[in-house]
């Protein structure tokens, strides 16, 4: 009977150059879709804020959020409380978002 044996976290894992490649375009994008994620976040609570919506032509809220962003009012306001968490969490960090 063979013995499923976890792998040893204190031993790094032997990356490959293209692992290293492929490691940095991923955490490219981790880090661009971080920053897209509180700016998206950030737009959404200030156009409902401020009724900016209404320069659209769009009657409610509501409707903005249908056609513009596929979306309902209670998937926008978690969006909007997510993204100012990641802010508070990314400001927290000793060195910003780095």
């Amino acid at each position: 009977m063979s013995e499923n044996k976890k792998p040893d976290a204190t031993k790094p894992h032997a990356l490959t150059k293209a692992d290293l490649a492929d490691f940095n375009q991923l955490h490219k994008k981790v880090r661009d879709g971080v920053a897209a994620f509180m700016e998206f976040g950030t737009a959404l609570m200030e156009i409902q804020s401020r009724k900016l919506w209404k320069a659209s032509g769009h009657p409610t809220w509501r409707s903005y959020l249908r056609e513009v962003a596929g979306m309902s009012p209670p998937h926008a306001h978690r969006i909007v409380e997510g993204s100012q968490i990641a802010l508070e969490l990314v400001e927290s960090l000793p060195n910003g978002n780095d």
